[in-house]
């Protein structure tokens, strides 16, 4: 099981952002975005970043939310519990 927190690094990867990205974004140091990373692939048992995306969408842990804009985006499946969209 992932944490919230190796859920949102999850989310941004899958959104395609670099480990330097990832840790500007979540205020984290680019060797704590590395060991989540690899423990989001131990985990999920991915050889890859991709491979982890593909993984997770597969098991609804991640999915594209195209409701929220024009754009895709990605999100993880802890934050969808508390969403609160008007249609």
């Amino acid at each position: 099981m992932l944490s919230a927190r190796q859920l949102e690094v999850l989310a941004l990867v899958a959104r395609g952002r670099s480990t330097d990205g990832i840790a500007v974004e979540l205020f984290l140091s680019p060797n704590t975005v590395r060991s989540h990373v690899r423990n989001i692939l131990g985990s999920l048992g991915a050889r890859n970043r991709p491979h982890a995306v593909a993984i997770a969408f597969a098991a609804g842990l991640i999915r594209i939310d195209e409701a929220r804009n024009t754009d895709a985006m990605v999100t993880p499946q802890w934050v969808l519990s508390t969403d609160r969209r008007s249609d």
